[in-house]
């Protein structure tokens, strides 16, 4: 998880593993998201684009999911 500025505003990346690879979810405008920490798990849902070798989601839905 990283807080880094995108085009002057706030925002947070987080990088989502599971089996299936790697995808970046990023959330502009925010610093934090209440739930989600380092090791939790959590499911995001939108539509992924090709940034370079890898996706990303910019602003997705997400759910929290048991630990």
């Amino acid at each position: 998880m990283t807080a880094r500025p995108t085009s002057g505003q706030p925002a947070l990346a987080v990088t989502v593993t599971d089996e299936s690879g790697t995808v970046t979810a990023v959330w502009t405008g925010r610093r934090s998201i209440g739930g989600i920490t380092l090791g939790r798990r959590v499911a995001i849902k939108g539509m992924a684009i090709q940034r370079g070798a890898h996706l990303e989601f910019t602003n997705p839905s997400y759910t929290l999911l048991p630990r």
